[in-house]
């Protein structure tokens, strides 16, 4: 491709045709420029839309691949020190509205239909992430005359939840050996499976967990274990905006306590399975502001704890697992994957590749601003996007150098709608999807004053 553009370039694409790939490629990057805006208006004019088509719905192109391409390109991206963080979680995707879509599934409730879908976003240790390493799919089987045996009965394979442990494979396989991973996931992936599955030397966990669980310690419930042990220090965080609840900053106890996790009492073979060595870090808020649900973080981590500095390096770590909650709230909401109308779910599951390949690619922008700010925008930006943003900045000379990066993306984002004032803080990747979308008009706007009808400058014979 000519320069770099803000989807970054693809370069492991292998469909097993040219042709494919670089329509992949050409997806991702009209995806990326025009985010939310339907298939028809970002592929641009109508052939470009049916090829687009004719991709989602090729019967021989196998999701896996598209994924395989993200999770080379995330290998190749890898940071040349620190730690990466292995982000998991799970959404759903709802085409309730849409009955005539054939393969879909049960949701919750089972009157909704659709599909489910688990993303692991490898993160740097400073909170930019480059890559998804692993992006998995399924439906589930709403066959009524199919016999299930109660959850408790089955075997990891024939549950859902087996999706964390194959996870963890695959990141690792992804990532490369001599380099330390640490996976973190929410309560979802509290999981005996997660927790005794087989690791490489460097591959940790940081995991969220419920505290209901036997354990082997003296009080043999985890619960009683934790509140057992002696606070050991303190750490201060800044709480987010959320749904009714202002930011602010909160101050949290710290305990923790090393210990071995049982096998689940009904779990067949339990005398002959092995306990998985934790550390239990809990970091709570004891005086949280009136009318505010105070924070409580109980971990559960394979990495050794034995200070305060050490839990307070666990909970941070930690606390990047939201960024791929974020990335599937990009995918949703910002690239409206569920309005999507395709006539089958293995389409839909194509396209929900293609889009996850845009998705976290306009998220990487928001957060390598924040960490790299000095980068110059032309790493990101292709240089008629730059020239066409740094004429959007008032009162800007021509002689004046480039944009940097945060320069940058402070202009996409005020044309999505940011104000950019000293309270509103480093601008979302909500205001940046707007803020692509306006850009990509300007530029369409650019090459239509600069080229005439026949691809000519104007002005030129």
């Amino acid at each position: 491709m000519e320069g770099m553009s803000i989807s970054f370039e693809l370069r492991h694409v292998d469909l097993g045709d040219p042709r494919l790939d670089q329509r992949f490629v050409k997806l991702v990057e009209d995806f990326a420029r025009r985010p939310g805006i339907g298939i028809p208006e970002a592929c641009g004019d109508w052939a470009a839309t049916k090829a687009a088509y004719r991709f989602m719905n090729h019967p021989k192109i196998d999701p896996a691949a598209l994924r395989l391409a993200s999770a080379r390109d995330a290998a190749a991206a890898w940071p040349d020190d620190g730690v990466v963080l292995m982000a998991q979680d799970t959404t759903s995707l709802d085409y309730t509205a849409h009955p005539s879509v054939r393969g879909l599934g049960p949701m919750t409730p089972p009157s909704r239909r659709g599909f489910f879908l688990h993303s692991t976003l490898a993160v740097t240790d400073d909170g930019v992430p480059f890559g998804l390493l692993d992006q998995r799919s399924w439906v589930r089987d709403d066959d009524p005359t199919r016999v299930r045996k109660p959850r408790r009965k089955r075997e990891l394979h024939e549950k859902e939840s087996k999706r964390w442990v194959e996870a963890l494979a695959a990141a690792e396989a992804a990532a490369p050996p001599d380099r330390p991973i640490i996976t973190v996931a929410d309560r979802e992936a509290d999981i005996y499976d997660v927790f005794a599955a087989p690791r490489r030397a460097g591959h940790d966990l940081i995991i969220r967990i419920r505290g209901n669980r036997v354990v082997d310690a003296p009080e043999h419930l985890l619960g009683a274990a934790v509140a057992a042990a002696p606070v050991g220090g303190t750490m201060v965080v800044e709480i987010g905006r959320g749904d009714e609840r202002p930011p602010r900053t909160a101050v949290l106890t710290l305990k923790w306590v090393a210990l071995n996790m049982a096998p689940p009492v009904n779990r067949r073979g339990r005398a002959r399975l092995p306990h998985p060595a934790v550390t239990i870090v809990l970091a709570e808020e004891l005086a949280a502001p009136e009318g505010q649900e105070p924070i409580r973080w109980l971990l559960a981590a394979t990495l050794a704890v034995e200070s305060a500095a050490d839990a307070e390096r666990t909970v941070r770590r930690y606390s990047p697992r939201w960024l791929v909650e974020r990335f599937h709230y990009t995918l949703k909401s910002g690239f409206k994957v569920e309005e999507l109308r395709l006539g089958t779910a293995a389409a839909l599951d194509r396209a929900a590749t293609v889009f996850s390949a845009a998705a976290w690619r306009v998220m990487r922008l928001a957060y390598e601003a924040r960490t790299r700010p000095d980068r110059p925008c032309v790493d990101i930006l292709t240089p008629e996007q730059a020239a066409v943003l740094a004429a959007t900045v008032p009162n800007r000379d021509r002689s004046s150098p480039p944009l940097s990066l945060g320069e940058a993306v402070i202009a996409v984002a005020k044309l999505g709608g940011f104000l950019a004032r000293k309270s509103d803080g480093a601008p979302g990747v909500k205001t940046l999807w707007r803020g692509l979308k306006a850009l990509d008009e300007r530029v369409e706007g650019y090459r239509a004053a600069v080229f005439d009808i026949c691809g000519k400058p104007v002005g030129n014979s």
